[in-house]
This record gives structure tokens, sequence and C-alpha cells, in this order.
């Protein structure tokens, strides 16, 4: 639970980073509808990573013993792609948020 929890807000944080709205007075306006595209793909991209290295250390527990831990060494590489979904948003809105200027008004 803490793992879908944490990637879920590093993701959040990092898509609000994209498209940020700081004009907006309303919260819920902060961010440009691009960046919550791109949140909602990762977030599906994460979780279905998650899901899918979970069920593998879970079928790996029902197979023979040898190949049981062959399964179970592979759920690392869903994991791994999960966490570098995270890394690649987070990382993608730190470097448009370093980019941004205030508009001159």
């Amino acid at each position: 639970m803490a793992w879908i929890a944490a990637g879920m807000a590093v993701i959040g944080v990092g898509a609000g980073a994209v498209a940020p709205n700081f004009e907006a007075s309303n919260p819920q306006r902060a961010i440009h509808f691009q960046a919550g595209l791109l949140a909602m793909a990762a977030d599906v991209a994460f979780a279905l990573l998650s899901c899918g290295a979970v069920l593998l250390l879970i079928v790996s527990r029902l197979l023979a013993p040898d190949t049981g831990r062959l399964l179970a060494l592979a759920a690392v590489l869903p994991a791994t792609a999960a966490a570098g979904v995270v890394a690649a948003v987070l990382t993608y809105g730190t470097r448009r948020l370093a980019r941004w200027t205030p508009i001159e008004g």
C-alpha cells in the first residue's frame, strides 16, 4: 500500500510541475489539462506494473521451488519499471519547472 501511495503522490507532484498554472486562484485548476493527462497515464502505468510484480510474486509461491525462485526474481523487472515511470515523470517535471519563467505583465 505504501508503494502505491508514495508512487502516485510523487507522480502527482511531478505532473504538477510539468504544466503549472500559477495564476489560478482555484487550487483545482492549479495544473493545465495536459499535465492531468500525463498524471493519469503515469498512474495507470505505475499501477499495472506494480500489480504485475505482485502477481508474479504470488504465482511464484504456487509453483515448484526452482521455477518459483526464477519467477520471483523476474518480479523485480516490472517493479523496477514502475519505479522508472515515477522517476521519469518527476525528472520531466523538474526540468520543465526549471525552464519556467513568469510572464511579464
